[in-house]
């Protein structure tokens, strides 16, 4: 687990995407996402069967929430940004998840990458970044020795990912 005990900071600013922990309010979006990408994430995660309404992604993001309280898990929303008006980065629709999980207090430093990328918004090089992000801020910010990830032998999309 991270040396330092806090949760993780709210936002992690890429090139073209922000990372923020997801709030009640995006459950709506969540749910959209995940509506639209639900043929091939079923296939990947059993828990996209159960999702079944928006007050399902709500369960999710508190759950993730309490996780993260505890020191467990990190897990972020993955947005696109947009040019604001004053030339500042400003949020724009969600893309998708990363998280870090098995976070563990116990000295093992080590947490499981996850992510998923809405079907419509692939091979954008979104995945790639946001695993960069989340990768140096595990081993940076969190004090992590060792990141691995499950990968199905059948998600090349996956696969491309963590090679990059």
């Amino acid at each position: 687990m991270a040396t330092d005990s806090s949760p993780p900071p709210a936002r992690l600013e890429g090139r073209r995407l922000v990372l923020r922990d997801l709030t009640p309010g995006d459950a709506g979006a969540l749910w959209e996402a995940v509506e639209g990408s639900r043929e091939p994430l079923k296939r990947r995660l059993a828990w996209v069967g159960e999702a079944l309404a928006a007050d399902d992604e709500a369960r999710f993001i508190s759950e993730s929430a309490l996780g993260a309280g505890r020191g467990e898990r990190a897990v972020w929303g993955v947005f696109e940004t947009r040019v604001s008006r004053a030339a500042e980065p400003a949020e724009g629709r969600l893309v998708g998840i990363v998280s870090l999980e098995g976070m563990s207090a116990d000295g093992r430093a080590q947490a499981r990458l996850g992510i998923w990328i809405r079907s419509e918004r692939q091979d954008k090089g979104y995945g790639v970044e946001a695993t960069r992000l989340v990768v140096e801020h595990g081993f940076r910010k969190l004090g992590l020795h060792r990141l691995y990830a499950r990968l199905e032998p059948s998600n090349r999309v996956f696969r491309r990912v963590l090679k990059k």
